[in-house]
């Protein structure tokens, strides 16, 4: 059954999809669902009810919503409080406090500049990388760009561009690049997805040609410019998503980022960082050891 086919997917990854990246993944199979809009859209609502049946509600991610969270209950207990304290403070510096970031000193910082903020796995990647992800959904604002140039402050700045392969996607790292030059910042960038190259060795699909937002894009004032660049490639002028190469690969689409910000990661200082790091847990475990004799005159 294409749902019980869908839970399969999404537990066996290890992460967790979007409705989207799941629906190319299930498209692909041929025999699960078609490849259309009418089927994501019916994928959408009898997923749901499906989900909501057997208990399956904690297998897909939605990220076009979010929760603005004030509502803090939580409160300290005061019976052992500072013994408590203290023996968190203990284990801080036993394992954390001494640990310097995988950047320290190092001359590039590096961030990941991504269309859309649907795709999850870029905040994983991003996590495991320990690198800035930046979902600018689509081309951003003046604003959030002009910040962004705050961040590269004292840096060599480098920015990994990831888009559909469409009109604006194709040209969005280019508008970045123009504004932030405008803006005083001179960064190194590359759009490393999704590229025809990409698209013809992992087949990826198009988006359904009746979806509404195939039809946007054929109206976008950028088409007529990015069907020469098609065309120039030898390839069919036809849209696709992140979302299908992380649905479908989401092992290539993780390396792909991997790889591209390793690149800039300087392995000599990072062995220093890792011998600083060391005197530093000398010293964080002296201090530790001093809590603890405190600790037992409190017992």
């Amino acid at each position: 059954m294409a749902y019980e086919r869908a839970v399969e997917v999404a537990s066996t990854t290890g992460l967790k999809l979007t409705l989207r990246a799941l629906f190319y993944w299930l498209a692909d199979q041929k025999m699960v669902i078609v490849h259309s809009q009418r089927a994501y859209k019916a994928l959408s609502s009898r997923f749901a009810r499906w989900r909501e049946k057997h208990g399956c509600l904690d297998i897909l991610v939605d990220k076009s919503r979010r929760v603005i969270r004030r509502d803090e209950r939580d409160v300290v207990e005061l019976e052992g409080y500072l013994k408590e304290t203290l023996e968190s403070e203990v284990r801080y510096l036993e394992y954390s406090v001494w640990r310097l970031p995988k950047w320290w000193n190092q001359p590039k910082k590096v961030e990941i500049w991504i269309e859309k903020d649907t795709v999850t796995l870029i905040e994983e990647v991003a996590d495991e990388l320990s690198v800035d992800a930046f979902p600018s959904k689509g081309f951003s604002s003046v604003t959030l760009l002009y910040e962004a140039t705050k961040r590269f402050k004292g840096y060599q700045p480098v920015i990994i561009s990831i888009t559909d392969f469409d009109p604006s996607g194709v040209c969005i790292h280019e508008t970045y690049e123009k504004k932030l030059s405008e803006y005083g910042l001179k960064a190194q960038f590359r759009r490393i997805m999704v590229t025809p190259e990409q698209i013809y060795r992992y087949n990826l699909p198009s988006i359904p040609e009746d979806d509404p937002s195939y039809k946007r894009i054929l109206r976008d004032p950028r088409y007529p410019r990015w069907r020469k660049l098609c065309q120039a490639m030898g390839i069919e002028p036809k849209p696709v998503e992140l979302d299908a190469f992380a649905g479908l690969y989401p092992d290539e689409f993780t390396r792909i980022i991997r790889e591209a910000v390793d690149q800039h990661f300087d392995k000599d200082i990072d062995k220093q960082r890792r011998q600083e790091e060391e005197e530093r847990r000398k010293t964080a475990l002296k201090i530790a050891q001093r809590l603890k004799e405190i600790l037992e005159h409190l017992e």
